[in-house]
């Protein structure tokens, strides 16, 4: 019967996310306190974490470790790539050697970059398997950069922070993901008046930016605060209000 179908209230659906801000902020310890992470470790950064891992030491020994975790049992709930930009860099080199180049440019008039923004596609897809299959949380490490945006709208420009990726594999990435977050210290400026020049304070406080403004790039599928605490319980207790579902986190 119909009635026997139907399920009520939320689901606890694993996500795909990506977190990214300048070094040293708190990405790979957010990272770090999702459910049984699996850090693959291309930046072999995550020693001072508590934390399985995985380093590998090439493109291509990567997709075996991908083929291992859709196709054999284990424990692991979360798939931790730290970081995106380094393998970016590892897939470049990859698709250079299979077309026997020796860098990116070599191509010329950039025909490089599309056999790397069309490898750039099988790694996303080959990493979402493990969502779609092993229901693993995705979550995507990476650095931030400062770049120009011309806004067609205000007819100007302005520096703005976003991902540290060729412009194509930004946007892939940035389309593909569920959640996309700005990770930053909270920072005020103190002074300023009767002609006194003001100057930029951090609090020290460590927060997520989950929606979209002028100075970087941030995304939600579903509604949630503007500004959470860095760390996976905030952020899943925002996804799953009021639900026992924010306590398997």
């Amino acid at each position: 019967m119909l009635k026997n179908l139907i399920q009520n209230g939320y689901v606890a659906a694993p996500v795909n996310l990506v977190i990214y801000s300048a070094e040293g902020v708190g990405k790979s310890t957010f990272a770090a306190n999702a459910p049984a992470p699996l850090f693959i470790d291309f930046e072999k950064g995550s020693n001072f974490l508590n934390v399985s891992r995985i380093k590998p030491d090439s493109y291509g020994h990567f997709l075996e470790i991908l083929k291992m975790l859709e196709t054999e049992e284990h424990q692991f709930q979360t798939l931790v790539v730290d970081s995106v930009d380094f393998a970016e860099q590892l897939i470049s080199d990859y698709v250079c050697r299979q077309h026997k180049k020796n860098n990116i440019e070599e191509w010329g008039y950039g025909a490089g970059y599309k056999y790397l923004a069309k490898e750039f596609i099988n790694f996303l897809n080959t990493v979402d398997r493990l969502r779609l299959h092993k229901a693993m949380n995705i979550i995507f490490i990476a650095h931030s950069t400062i770049k120009k945006f011309e806004d067609p709208r205000l007819q100007q420009s302005y520096d703005r922070y976003t991902l540290k990726l060729h412009h194509s594999n930004a946007d892939r990435l940035k389309e593909s993901c569920d959640f996309l977050f700005y990770a930053t210290y909270q920072d005020m400026t103190v002074g300023g008046a009767d002609n006194t020049k003001a100057r930029g304070i951090s609090t020290g406080k460590r927060q997520l930016m989950t929606q979209r403004t002028p100075a970087y790039d941030a995304k939600t599928r579903v509604p949630l605060p503007t500004e959470l605490d860095l760390s996976w319980q905030a952020f899943y207790e925002a996804l799953y209000p009021n639900t026992k579902a924010n306590q398997a986190a």
